[in-house]
């Protein structure tokens, strides 16, 4: 009599919990490293948008300087739109406001985004 003998085609319950296992541990060691660099991303966006809304305030001060005779920096962000691309104010990555300061500069509200 000959014997029937059954083909494994398929995997072992303890292969697919060592594949799942494997690919948690890579996957929390890429969560780890991913989360330090979104941070660092988000702040070096927030320092160019500030460095943009500055430029715009040399701008602006420029402009109101020819116009009147005496420079004036802009007291909001919304008169700074046309000297932004796309008349648009930028926004800081995590949310917070930015404020103008008298001497024509600005500043976020994130102390993480500080120069």
């Amino acid at each position: 009599m000959r014997r029937i003998q059954a083909k494994n085609l398929g995997f072992s319950l303890v292969e697919i919990a060592l594949v799942v296992v494997v690919i948690g541990i890579l996957a929390s060691i890429a969560v780890t490293r991913y989360t330090p660099l979104q941070k660092s991303a988000k702040r070096a966006a927030c320092l160019s948008s500030q460095k943009s809304i500055e430029e715009a305030q040399k701008l602006f001060y420029s402009r109101v300087s020819l116009e009147t005779g005496k420079g004036a920096y802009a007291e909001t962000l919304d008169e700074l739109a046309p000297f932004l691309k796309d008349d648009a104010v930028p926004v800081c990555p995590d949310g917070f406001a930015y404020e103008l300061l008298p001497n024509g500069g600005v500043r976020c509200t994130s102390p993480d985004h500080q120069r």
